[in-house]
């Protein structure tokens, strides 16, 4: 049996699921981001909202419901077992495109405070939405992108 992977939804829920059972499953792609799923006889339409390979996180509407999903493998499991996966305290003072895109929609303006995890811009890449989300608590000193903006890898697009 394969190593399993830690699924966790919404920072509050956690399951195993192993490459076994996914295989298992009664699942079927529709296109690039759309799923239909059948699970004990009950039907689930999944469409990828937000992804976020690096991190292994994504955002999944289930039914129309949002749900934030985080992917764990045995090397992630490892380095939480070891204690190296507590937050460090980091200083940022931008925001920068983490691959090219289209600014669709611009959340806060300069002067504006921020928490951490707040959805700061949305970026539109490969046909999908990306939520840029404040990495610490802060203020926006400066947005340096409009929407409907196209930005490169690597711009940054607000200054903290």
């Amino acid at each position: 049996m394969s190593q399993p992977f830690v699924i966790k939804i919404n920072e509050n829920r956690s399951f195993d699921i192993t490459p076994e059972t996914l295989a298992q499953m009664d699942i079927v792609r529709l296109d690039e981001n759309h799923w239909q799923l059948l699970e004990q006889g009950i039907s689930y339409h999944i469409r990828l909202v937000a992804f976020d390979y690096a991190n292994r996180k994504m955002q999944l509407a289930v039914n129309g419901e949002v749900f934030d999903v985080a992917i764990d493998d045995r090397y992630a499991q490892l380095i939480e077992r070891m204690g190296l996966s507590k937050e460090v305290v980091i200083d940022v003072k931008d925001i920068k495109a983490p691959m090219p895109g289209l600014v669709l929609k611009i959340n806060f303006k300069a002067g504006d405070h921020f928490q951490k995890g707040d959805p700061l811009l949305i970026l539109e890449a490969m046909k999908m939405e990306n939520v840029i989300k404040a990495p610490v608590d802060g203020t926006i000193v400066k947005v340096n992108v409009k929407e409907g903006e196209s930005v490169e890898k690597g711009q940054v697009l607000m200054e903290l």
